[in-house]
């Protein structure tokens, strides 16, 4: 079985249309804002956007809250609340990252993909 990479997204995208993410590999990035070790349960936050995060698969949990974190999974869609709950199976700290410089990056990223690579 191909694990597949995760897509680059920002937290305000998932947020706008959570529908167009459900079950797709993405590779979210934000400040942990919150984090509950009997719930296996963690938030991310960037510009007032949050993700919740399912961390039952790294285990052990070893950041603190106010860490910047990028976390790759699977995301699901929670019919209920309307909500993404990502199942996070890798994770990093990237303190250090300017959200705003990273940000630019994806989109002229996207731009360059879909300039060269689709239309091949």
């Amino acid at each position: 079985m191909t694990v597949p990479p995760g897509e680059l997204v920002m937290l305000q995208e998932l947020a706008q249309d959570p529908v167009a993410f459900q079950t797709k590999s993405i590779r979210a990035t934000g400040i942990l804002t919150a984090y509950n070790p009997d719930s296996n349960r963690a938030v991310l936050e960037h510009k007032g956007y949050t993700l919740e995060v399912a961390t039952d698969l790294l285990d052990p949990f070893p950041y603190k809250i106010k860490d910047l974190l990028q976390c790759i999974g699977e995301l699901e869609l929670i019919s209920e609340s309307n909500q993404l709950l990502l199942h996070a199976r890798v994770s990093r700290k990237v303190d250090g990252l300017d959200l705003d410089v990273y940000e630019k990056t994806i989109h002229m990223r996207r731009k360059y993909q879909d300039t060269f690579l689709k239309s091949s």
